[in-house]
């Protein structure tokens, strides 16, 4: 294992390292994003459930006089 004081030394290494968790970092964002649309999808689809089901239960109402 390098001291942190030659891995500051050496300029590649260093920009080496940096990139490699630049890396990680927008892997998790990217992580952190799709997450974030599979939450509003799932959420989309239970709101649509929801207003066709309130839809068809109103409809119903209508149609038999509820």
């Amino acid at each position: 294992m390098a001291p942190v004081t030659d891995l500051a030394s050496n300029p590649r290494r260093t920009a080496a390292v940096a990139k490699a968790c630049d890396v990680g970092g927008w892997q998790n964002v990217w992580r952190a994003l799709g997450f974030a649309s599979l939450l509003n999808g799932v959420n989309f689809g239970l709101g649509l459930c929801l207003y066709l089901g309130l839809g068809l239960l109103i409809g119903l109402g209508l149609l038999f006089g509820l």
